[in-house]
C-alpha cells in the first residue's frame, strides 16, 4: 500500500465517506435467505400469520441477512464506484458489538471512514 494512499485514507478518517442508495428488502429475497439458511421461522416467511400476529403486522428481515447485506450497503464491492480508490480487496475483519435493534424491511447506509493501522502493505481497522 502506498504511502499517498495512507495519507488519503487517514485523511477520510471519521468523515462521512458514502451514503448508499435505498435497497427494498422483498419476500422473495427473505425467502431464499430462508431456505439458503434453513431458518423459516414464521416471523420471516408467513405474511398471513404475520398480519395477524406480528406487532409489525408483516413479515421481517433476518438479522443475518441485513448483516449479510452490509458490504452492499456500504458500497465496499462496487467496482464501478469503488469507496477506497487504489485499496485492492477488503476483507471481513470481524463484528464488535452487532445488535439487530429493530425490524428491517428497507435498508440504507451511511459511513464513516474508521481509524487504521497501517500493517505493512495492509490496513487494520481500529475497534
Amino acid at each position: 500500500m502506498s504511502d499517498d494512499l495512507l495519507r488519503e485514507l487517514a485523511a477520510r478518517v471519521g468523515r462521512e465517506v458514502y451514503v448508499s442508495d435505498w435497497l427494498e428488502i422483498t419476500q422473495q429475497r427473505i425467502d431464499r435467505f430462508a431456505d439458503a439458511t434453513g431458518d423459516h421461522q414464521w416471523i420471516h416467511v408467513n405474511p398471513a400469520r404475520c398480519a395477524k400476529e406480528s406487532p409489525w403486522r408483516t413479515t421481517i428481515a433476518h438479522g443475518y441477512l441485513t448483516l449479510a447485506l452490509y458490504p452492499r450497503l456500504r458500497g465496499i464491492v462496487d467496482a464501478e464506484r469503488p469507496l477506497y480508490p487504489g485499496v485492492k480487496s477488503i476483507l471481513n475483519y470481524g463484528l464488535n458489538r452487532t445488535r439487530f435493534p429493530t425490524a428491517a424491511s428497507v435498508q440504507r447506509a451511511r459511513s464513516r471512514a474508521p481509524h487504521f493501522t497501517a500493517v505493512g502493505k495492509r490496513v487494520r481497522l481500529s475497534p
